[in-house]
């Protein structure tokens, strides 16, 4: 049981690797499952049973993946002791994260800044959480 729960973990990650790829190459809206499945390695079929449509996907990425990258910038500031130092941090946190994966950078910057199908609350959530996280850096 502990095999399948693993392969399943790894296969929703592949998923979303793929597609951070994908999305970035192609664009979000000229992107298709089919090309998500094929760069994941799996069956056009198998995607949709970690998500609903490619909406749902994209939506992962920006969940999942980008909160990560807010919270290795949020834990490195926390260690910081003064504003300036919290500060410098957090960019070159930010700067590093997205320079170690220029691909997620690019969907991030293109297709959450310019997406109208995201649902608002999530947009403000995740915009809310970077400014809490600067705001934090600068007391």
């Amino acid at each position: 049981m502990c095999a399948k729960a693993s392969d399943s973990s790894n296969k929703y990650e592949r998923i979303l690797n793929a597609a951070v790829k994908v999305f970035a190459r192609k664009g979000f809206f000229r992107s298709k499952i089919s090309e998500v499945a094929r760069e994941a390695g799996i069956a056009d079929g198998t995607v949709y049973l970690y998500f609903k449509n490619k909406n749902d996907i994209l939506l992962s990425i920006f969940t999942t993946k980008i909160e990560e990258t807010f919270a290795r910038c949020r834990d490195a500031v926390a260690e910081m002791d003064d504003a300036r130092s919290r500060l410098e941090c957090l960019l070159e946190m930010y700067l590093a994260e997205f320079q170690a994966n220029p691909d997620l950078a690019t969907v991030f910057r293109l297709e959450f800044h310019q997406s109208r199908r995201f649902m608002p609350e999530s947009r403000k959530t995740r915009f809310r959480q970077f400014s809490n996280l600067r705001a934090d850096a600068r007391s």
